[in-house]
């Protein structure tokens, strides 16, 4: 079952450029949250889910996550 389920932290900036500087869309955007992932069908089919945190004024706090991806 370990093969097909994976568990991990994933962190994602936007916007990294306006770090040191007040921008007028609001500047750098930080998400941090764990993650867990299944691969389905002879690993052909992933699917991502897990909680986030915003880091950064002006954003909500309390985020999800959900993804689908499929190789061919």
């Amino acid at each position: 079952m370990l093969d097909y389920v994976r568990a991990g932290v994933e962190y994602v900036g936007q916007d990294l450029e306006g770090v040191l500087a007040d921008e007028a869309d609001g500047g750098a955007r930080h998400i941090v949250g764990p993650v867990i992932s299944a691969a389905l069908l002879g690993q052909r089919l992933s699917l991502v889910s897990g909680p986030a945190v915003a880091l950064g004024a002006g954003q909500r706090r309390f985020l999800g996550r959900a993804a689908l991806a499929c190789q061919f």
